[in-house]
């Protein structure tokens, strides 16, 4: 049996990650999420077979050690953090907390409670590589300095910078991962895709910022933890890996898509232009071949995908998997 660490395991990516890994009956899934506003109890209201939760956050670093000593867990993917731009403008404070402080607290936790035969996979985000022109046809690879643009993209550079160092000084066996923008079931409805659902079922305008030229490359959260768990079985030790699907659209056209497949649907709903985002990056781009020469590739269709997305957030019964039930589609991040 394999014992599976999961970090944030309540949240979006964390929750389709642990669905994923409990397929596999070798697994041993432990969930550690203090369960915060963005996160989901689907985890917490069914039981599952070798599946254990405990709720705490990750800043109480003796929790963490009690918890480390016990389990002594042999794969760990840490992916509890604070994600969405808007709010780390409103409040950096967190952010960093959340970030930077908890993942040293559990490399800590980490290196002085077990050997070096586990390894440590950290999800992480393109944004830590600042962005491009609107009209450029580069992409950043693994190598690329980082140059984040805002609070949150800040702390999960300072985050990577951090495990960098534990790798080099102390040979702590870890793996960074940078991913593009993931979308799916299970995702909190601040983020665009299922704000712009939500907006578009209650016949609201679909909201973009500013002009809509800003682009995004997207990938199925599907796709993303098939890859995560193919790099904790082929990735290297030290190394860091893209993961990307090719899916580059302007958030413009995105919100068209949305919109139209919506219509289609029977809701009333058009696209609105509004103030942007302060500091908003003007296009993300990263190049994944890396990951692609290791084996691993993506297997989803974007459209298929994104029906498939807008019928779960249609599904009443998904939305009330959320802690914040009561939810609002007031935006963040303007001032």
């Amino acid at each position: 049996m394999t014992k599976v660490l999961v970090t944030g395991g309540c949240g979006f990516i964390g929750t389709n990650l642990i669905i994923k890994l409990l397929n596999d009956r070798k697994n041993i899934v432990i969930n550690i999420d203090k369960f915060s506003a963005p996160s989901n109890n689907f985890l917490v209201k069914k039981k599952f077979k070798n599946y254990h939760y405990y709720k705490f956050d990750l800043l109480n670093k003796k929790k963490i050690t009690s918890i480390i000593k016990k389990v002594k867990p042999d794969l760990i993917f840490h992916l509890a953090a604070e994600s969405h731009v808007d709010n780390s403008l409103e409040d950096p404070i967190i952010f960093f907390n959340s970030n930077v402080i908890s993942t040293v607290n559990l490399l800590e936790a980490l290196r002085k409670n077990l050997d070096k035969k586990f390894k440590f996979i950290y999800i992480g985000t393109d944004e830590i590589y600042g962005d491009l022109s609107l009209n450029s046809r580069k992409s950043f690879n693994e190598k690329k300095s980082l140059d984040p643009n805002n609070p949150y993209s800040a702390s999960k550079a300072a985050a990577v910078m951090m495990i960098k160092t534990w790798n080099k000084n102390f040979q702590f066996p870890s793996i960074i991962t940078n991913s593009v923008n993931n979308f799916g079931p299970f995702q909190f409805i601040e983020k665009f895709i299922p704000r712009s659902i939500l907006l578009g079922i209650k016949n609201k305008n679909i909201e973009v910022y500013g002009k809509g030229g800003n682009i995004r490359s997207w990938i199925s959260v599907k796709d993303h933890v098939d890859a995560l768990i193919y790099l904790s079985k082929k990735g290297k030790i030290g190394e860091t890996y893209n993961i990307a699907s090719g899916h580059k659209l302007k958030n413009l056209d995105l919100a068209i898509k949305i919109k139209k497949i919506l219509n289609h649907k029977g809701f009333n709903t058009k696209v609105k232009f509004v103030a942007d985002r302060l500091g908003h990056d003007r296009q993300y781009s990263i190049n994944f071949n890396k990951i692609l020469k290791l084996g691993w590739k993506p297997k989803t269709l974007f459209d298929l995908e994104l029906n498939n997305t807008i019928n779960w957030y249609l599904d009443k019964k998904n939305i009330q998997n959320f802690k914040n039930t009561k939810y609002h589609l007031t935006r963040k991040g303007i001032n």
